[in-house]
């Protein structure tokens, strides 16, 4: 997920708020923090699929 679509969900976020706004709010800010650190060592973060 691009940084500019994880900043748009998370204001989106802050207006809709609902169950579990507060664990997906982190979840966030956490992915976006491993993002920008990613980038800046010339990396990029790689989603690995969830089993179901």
């Amino acid at each position: 997920m691009p940084v500019t679509e994880m900043k748009s969900e998370k204001m989106r976020l802050q207006k809709d708020k609902g169950q579990g706004y507060n664990e997906e709010r982190h979840r966030l800010c956490v992915m976006l923090h491993l993002t920008k650190r990613a980038e800046r060592l010339g990396m990029q973060l790689v989603p690995i699929p969830q089993s179901a």
